[in-house]
């Protein structure tokens, strides 16, 4: 058991503080010989006195300003007292009131017993200046020695009790808080368990639409091949025919074949909605795209559904793009078959009506119906298909249209999507001013010099062969590094940069930029990738259009892009260069400046 039995002595009397001595300490205030001799004769009793005598721990002050200069440096070394025995009259200094007030603000849990000779304060005066506390007793002079050990022995054990029961307190209200905690932790634990079988009765057919993901994935894999098929048939047929014969080879289904795949993989991103599909929004016949797309989920829900779609020859122009389309087509079909009768029909009608906001214009319509599932129409499922649709009924909004769903009382639901319809001769104006920049690139009278940086060989490749058409010169490079030698062999004559951002050697298109830039800042460079610029961090902002080509692209695009950042003239926002030596640290011990590139 822990015990303090450490008493400071306020008193300006030498005598009083020596009948203080020998009663609190009588082992310390010297034996007379008289007392050595009643010791050897009664040590038997001095023995049975002494289990029940604490060993108390004097410390003595004969003012109220040392008293509290004690009392504070018992506190900074970890020892505080335990009782103060304080005199009211100690001339010339405060007196024992104020020294009692100053002990109280060092120690406030400091037991004091106030000793008086004199009628200085009465007790009610010494209520009004210290108040009533428990910590306060009062000893009159002359005192018998044994009121002063009961008060302090007390007085001592009431310090210690106090103590424990304070920190008692302190963990009780530790374990309150962490009682207090593990309830709230657990009430959220109960509330996450509540929003998780609410979630989780949401989407009790997230099963089947992960199949119905699969089974897309594998039915788009199997056009990509057909695709890819194509191309590569009758690229092998041009290696086997003769070399006057190669322009009869069918280029348009070349063409058409790689804009398919293209397509394709758009729809692969399109397949969910955590994936940021860029929205190149032109305008296009969507009844192509809807055919093709119902055709193929048609395969994969075979075995839940019958798709039925109905559809008159008109085209329907929109402006969106192919990928945006896909996607909410998916969603509508994905949301429809699942609160569809297995084995039921899901009925698609595609038609054109007057829009009511515009009598002028017209609207492409995509009606989707089919019969509830025996049991969805006690649930009442309109409200929870809304809530399901809720990334369809944005995404139609942001394509100008509108999402509604019906659901009548003869268990028929019905997702109807409206879209503005498009004028159909824009996209040959727009090809028009296609070609306008393909025109602008080919008149430049002056040569230009490329340096088109790829790992990929082909590309490098096609892209020469493109350039060159258009009568300019084309440096190639398959690295950064050899993209460096290229440059210093030719830095006064390259007029544009085309690079890959990911490049082989550790290097970025951002890093070469950079490099390059540190000796020519108003050099032109178009970056390529096949990753989505939201993909790509770590350079400056890039715009698709303006100074990034998403791959795949075509001749139109590259010539498009070049003409923009010809007509723009050096690009605006330049990486910072970096000392070269830091980015190229790991690669050589002594890379200490950008000419020793050459040497690597």
């Amino acid at each position: 058991m822990y015990s303090n039995t450490r008493v400071l002595i306020v008193d300006d009397n030498p005598s009083i503080r020596d009948d203080y001595r020998r009663i609190l300490c009588p082992s310390a205030s010297g034996m007379e010989e008289l007392e050595q001799i009643e010791a050897v004769l009664f040590d038997e009793m001095r023995d049975h006195q002494s289990k029940f005598r604490p060993n108390f721990q004097t410390a003595f002050a004969s003012q109220g300003e040392q008293a509290e200069s004690l009392a504070r440096a018992a506190i900074e070394q970890g020892v505080p007292f335990a009782v103060a025995i304080v005199d009211v009259r100690m001339p010339p200094g405060i007196d024992g009131v104020e020294t009692v007030k100053r002990l109280w603000r060092v120690q406030s849990d400091l037991q004091i017993i106030l000793c008086t000779a004199y009628s200085d304060y009465s007790w009610q005066e010494i209520v009004e200046e210290l108040g009533a506390s428990h910590r306060l007793v009062v000893l009159k002079k002359p005192f018998d020695p044994i009121e002063v050990l009961q008060l302090c022995q007390a007085m001592c054990i009431k310090w210690v009790a106090e103590r424990e029961m304070a920190c008692r307190q302190i963990d009780l209200q530790s374990r309150l808080m962490q009682t207090s905690l593990r309830a709230e932790k657990m009430a959220g634990e109960l509330y996450q368990e509540r929003g998780f079988r609410a979630e989780l009765h949401q989407k009790r057919s997230d099963a089947e639409i992960i199949d119905v993901m699969s089974g897309l994935a594998s039915s788009i894999a199997h056009d990509f091949n057909n695709a890819l098929t194509i191309i590569q048939g009758h690229l092998s047929s041009a290696l086997l025919t003769p070399s006057g014969m190669v322009a009869t080879l069918p280029m348009e289904q070349m063409l058409e074949a790689a804009e398919r795949a293209s397509l394709l993989s758009r729809q692969m991103m399109a397949l969910t909605s955590e994936v940021e599909v860029p929205a190149d929004m032109h305008i296009f016949n969507a009844l192509p795209v809807i055919t093709k797309q119902v055709e193929m989920m048609g395969r994969v829900l075979k075995e839940k559904v019958r798709i039925d779609l109905y559809y008159s020859d008109c085209e329907h122009f929109i402006y969106a793009s192919e990928s945006l389309l896909t996607r909410l087509l998916n969603l509508l079909v994905i949301r429809g078959q699942e609160y569809a009768s297995r084995g039921g029909n899901l009925s698609i009608t595609l038609v054109s009506q007057s829009s009511l906001a515009n009598q002028s214009g017209q609207q492409m319509m995509i009606h989707v119906s089919f019969d509830l599932a025996p049991g969805a129409e006690d649930a009442k499922p309109e409200q929870e298909i809304a809530e399901r649709l809720l990334s369809a009924v944005k995404l139609a909004e942001s394509l100008g249209g509108e999402l509604k769903i019906n659901v009548s009382t003869n268990r028929s639901c019905v997702f109807s999507l409206a879209l503005p319809e498009a004028d159909p001769k824009q996209p040959q104006e727009a090809m028009q001013r296609v070609a306008t920049a393909r025109n602008i690139v080919s008149s430049i009278e002056k040569q230009l010099i490329f340096m088109v940086v790829d790992d990929e060989k082909s590309i490098c490749d096609i892209l020469g062969y493109i350039l060159t058409s258009q009568g300019h010169k084309v440096l190639k490079a398959q690295s950064a590094m050899e993209a460096w030698t290229l440059w210093q062999a030719n830095r006064d004559g390259i007029d544009m940069v085309i690079s890959d951002i990911y490049l082989p050697d550790g290097l970025t298109g951002f890093d070469l930029a950079g490099y390059l830039r540190a000796s020519a800042p108003e050099l032109p460079i178009i970056y390529m990738s096949g990753y989505q610029p939201a993909m790509i961090t770590g350079g400056e902002e890039l715009t698709v259009g303006v100074n990034y080509l998403t791959k795949p692209f075509d001749v139109l695009d590259l010539l498009n892009v070049v003409t923009r950042t010809l007509e723009k003239g050096a690009v605006n926002s330049a990486p910072t260069a970096k000392p070269l030596q830091t980015t190229l640290a790991s690669k050589t011990p002594s890379s200490t400046s950008i000419p020793q590139l050459q040497s690597l």
